[in-house]
């Protein structure tokens, strides 16, 4: 189905390069007299070089590219839980901040920040070592991504940082709230919340010009181009180049990203300035497994790849929680959300997969020169990601003063994943020497 799919592909772009050229008339008609359109060999850049490039490579001595492509892609958001919530005045202290009541609205949370298109860079390069044998490697990333969010009402609303009460006064364990901004009490308060995520990757592999029918129609099926280039002995020339590759290599990921909260809470007797951290650092280290296929005409090429990852995720989680009152550092360190019982950092090795996959359309501008546009992405398993490491099961008893006994059970240590996607366009400019 996929071969049949790709002739497809490969027959339309040559009967419409085909069509370009015999509508230009006069001396570049195809088959007229006079002096006829020359015809370049075909390459693409993204995944590596596409159709026909293993016999032009080897006919005109040309054995080296590098291909730069800007990316515009989508990757998974970061999950954020329920984080901010606010009232308006009046609303019973039992009440202020806890979600549920129906005067709760909820400011920040059960959402995801960070899915929207971002842009990039992706280098490719590639090296011959013999007719149908190739080095190759690549490197991309992603411009880092931040968000910031502050609230401070003023003393018109009621703010506060909603959670699960495992330990209430009475009744069983209920959502409850830690209040930053509660005007009826005189306390006055703000909130800031700042995150960030960088991703990048890169890998190095070999590639194995498995089937390769070239313009040129040699015997040895890889010695000419889309160029021509073969003598008299050879058979004619078919109207599309293709290649079948297969790819063997390395591949490394690297997603880091963080979620930082900073509250400010003053009362008539007391300032207090909390900080709660939560960063995630997750690296793929594997061996990739792939193919291609490509296929031109003329001046006109296309190309597509897929290979597939196993290996091993190192993810490391660090939570972090400080309090400062009245600028003294608490000699018990401990936040709202990063207690006592969940600080500290954990690493964990677990296995993962990953694909990358891509399609793309060639024009060649001239001997040396090839403008791309496509389509590609890749799929990437057991993730740590920040905004998904917070647990809102607390103690409140281990807020700011503490007044919980040593040993008391709040927030734990957490160790989530999940799957993560990044995909988009691509569009470059390819040089072959």
């Amino acid at each position: 189905m996929k071969t049949t799919i790709f002739t497809i592909v490969c027959t339309l772009v040559a009967l419409l390069t085909s069509s370009t050229i015999t509508n230009a008339g006069g001396i570049f008609e195809a088959g007229g007299s006079g002096v006829q359109m020359p015809t370049m060999p075909a390459f693409t850049s993204a995944g590596g070089l596409g159709a026909g490039d293993c016999g032009s490579r080897a006919g005109s001595g040309c054995g080296f590219y590098f291909g730069t492509e800007y990316l515009l892609w989508q990757t998974t958001g970061m999950k954020l839980p329920p984080l901010v919530t606010s009232n308006p005045l009046g609303t019973p202290l039992a009440e202020a901040g806890v979600i549920g009541i129906p005067s709760t609205q909820l400011l920040l949370g059960n959402e995801t920040i960070f899915d929207e298109a971002r842009s990039g860079i992706r280098f490719n390069s590639g090296f011959k070592l013999s007719d149908r044998v190739w080095v190759e490697g690549d490197y991309f990333a992603l411009a880092d991504e931040e968000a910031s969010y502050h609230y401070d009402a003023g003393g018109s609303a009621i703010l506060g940082r909603p959670f699960i009460n495992l330990s209430p006064a009475s009744g069983p364990i209920r959502y409850d709230t830690q209040l930053f901004d509660y005007p009826p009490a005189n306390v006055d308060g703000s909130l800031s919340i700042a995150a960030f995520s960088q991703f990048s990757g890169f890998g190095t592999r070999l590639r194995f010009d498995v089937l390769c029918n070239a313009c040129g129609g040699c015997a040895s099926g890889c010695d000419g181009g889309c160029d021509g280039g073969c003598d008299a002995a050879c058979a004619p020339s078919p109207a599309v180049c293709s290649t079948f590759s297969m790819t063997l290599g390395y591949a490394h990921l690297n997603l880091d990203e963080g979620l930082g909260i900073y509250e400010v809470l003053v009362n008539p007797s007391d300032r207090f300035d909390v900080y709660d951290s939560f960063e995630t650092d997750s690296q793929f280290d594997g061996i990739e497994l792939g193919a291609m296929y490509g296929c031109c005409y003329k001046t006109v090429s296309f190309n597509s790849f897929g290979r597939i990852g196993l290996g091993v995720n190192q993810n490391n989680v660090r939570i972090d929680g400080r309090t400062f009152t009245d600028g003294v550092l608490e000699t018990a360190p401990g936040g709202v959300l990063a207690q006592t019982s969940n600080i500290g950092s954990q690493d964990e090795n677990v296995a993962a997969m990953m694909a990358q996959f891509g399609f793309n359309v060639g024009f060649r501008l001239s001997n040396h020169i090839e403008a791309n546009v496509g389509y590609s992405g890749l799929y990437w398993s057991n993730v740590a990601r920040a905004g998904e490491q917070i647990d809102l099961r607390l103690h409140d008893g281990l807020f700011p003063a503490p007044t919980a006994p040593a040993g008391t059970i709040g927030a734990q240590p957490t160790y989530r994943t999940s799957d993560f996607f990044a995909h988009g366009l691509n569009v470059g400019v390819a040089f072959v020497y």
